[in-house]
């Protein structure tokens, strides 16, 4: 009875990583560095339309990772733009501006 018990407990700890590494997802993160790519796609596009904006740039649980304000840009629009970028990352959709309502 102790063999076999022995037995059980021993196929247990072999058997137990792969059922743990089976349960487990792979998941990419962003780095700084594509966050900062990121950042100056948004504001190339943002300075071509004129735009003052708030550039806000979370992972995906809506940890921020990077924050722009451009010139001229209002000081309120920081969080504003923080809380659009968390909510669009929580809720796994697109961030849009006020503007393009």
């Amino acid at each position: 009875m102790i063999a076999f018990k022995t037995m059980i407990i021993t196929m247990a700890l072999f058997l137990l990583p792969a059922w743990v590494s089976a349960q487990l997802l792979n998941k990419t993160a962003l780095t700084l560095d594509a966050a900062k790519k990121i950042a100056a796609a948004v504001e190339a596009d943002a300075k071509a339309k004129g735009a003052r904006v708030v550039i806000a740039v979370v992972d995906e649980v809506g940890t921020l990772l990077l924050l722009e304000r451009l010139d001229d840009t209002q000081v309120a629009s920081v969080d504003v733009g923080i809380g659009k970028a968390r909510t669009a990352a929580i809720f796994r959709g697109p961030a849009r501006s006020s503007k393009t309502r």
